[in-house]
């Protein structure tokens, strides 16, 4: 994969019964399903350490309105981690370590993820969007934390605590990055073990390139400008 190999040169104690409800607050972009955008939701999982995670079926589902050219799949490279019988990816024995990679025929110009969790808390400094360049750029941003929110249960017990589940969502913008997007890389781990992904969704914004018919309007409005100054 383009952005891991950019970057590298720069127990199963959960029941059936703690499945999660998705997302309980659920923040999208401002241009969610406009032209030149794809939404992509993983709601549960079938790998869970190394394999892809793709997200159609039983496991999610694809908004696109990109023409198809947007793909993504989900990762996790941690230790000790189990897909649960609610289709949840659990870290059973280690912190969970989230990867989520994109490719696009387009120039990449925003980036939103949502992510809902339940039990150990993700770690804020683990996020950011890695990025490459079909000229060979690269490089590595932080994202602007849009929204957080968390329920708690005083009556809960366990390893999760007190916590009953988390939504948050991180933006990113690519628009002033020189060169043409093509790869992405979204990162995630939690501080330790215990911590449940439920479920993600990323929405990605690709520059619109004009129809080679509207192409050609504006190139007889660029003639009929360059008559109307020569008359």
């Amino acid at each position: 994969m383009k952005v891991q190999l950019a970057i590298a040169s720069m127990a199963v104690g959960l029941c059936a019964t703690s499945s999660l409800a998705a997302f309980e607050n659920e923040v999208l972009a401002d241009w969610h399903g406009e032209a030149g955008t794809s939404y992509t939701y993983f709601e549960s999982f079938q790998s869970a350490s190394g394999g892809a995670n793709a997200a159609f079926g039983p496991y999610g589902y694809v908004e696109d309105n990109a023409n198809g050219g947007h793909s993504v799949a989900l990762f996790n490279f941690g230790n000790g981690a189990v897909v649960a019988s609610s289709g949840n990816l659990y870290g059973a024995g280690g912190a969970l370590n989230i990867h989520t990679y994109a490719y696009t025929d387009t120039d990449a110009t925003g980036v939103h993820v949502n992510v809902s969790t339940a039990g150990t808390t993700y770690d804020p400094s683990s996020i950011g969007l890695a990025y490459t360049t079909t000229d060979g750029g690269q490089g590595f941003i932080s994202g602007f934390l849009a929204e957080f929110s968390s329920n708690f249960d005083e009556t809960s017990s366990g390893p999760w605590g007190d916590i009953t589940s988390q939504n948050f969502s991180y933006t990113f913008d690519l628009s002033g990055i020189a060169g043409t997007v093509d790869s992405l890389g979204f990162f995630m781990d939690s501080l330790g073990s215990n911590m449940s992904l439920d479920a993600l969704s990323i929405d990605i914004q690709s520059a619109v390139i004009p129809a080679p018919a509207a192409l050609a309007l504006l190139g007889l409005a660029g003639v009929a400008g360059r008559r109307r100054r020569r008359n």
